[in-house]
């Protein structure tokens, strides 16, 4: 490619504009571990007592926030694929 040359008309940068972005792929509905969390989450709260939902659950949402947070900030979840 000469310096007159404009390299956005070149071929190679349309295949690699056309590809999409490695993080923003598509969610992956096909995982049975999701279904069977999302399953779970809908139905817990017909099954269990208030106690069970908001001691129990309410705590393990703040450790796991806390877990996610120090994942977050130790680099482990930052662009890891």
């Amino acid at each position: 490619m000469s310096i007159t040359q404009d390299a956005r008309l070149q071929p190679d940068n349309a295949v690699a504009a056309a590809t999409p972005l490695p993080g923003l792929a598509r969610p992956d509905f096909g995982n049975p571990a999701a279904w069977v969390v999302g399953f779970i989450l809908l139905v817990m709260p017909l099954l269990a007592n208030g106690f069970f939902l908001i001691e129990i659950f309410g705590t393990t949402l703040i450790l796991g926030i806390v877990a996610l947070s120090l994942m977050f900030l130790a680099g482990y979840g930052a662009w890891s694929a």
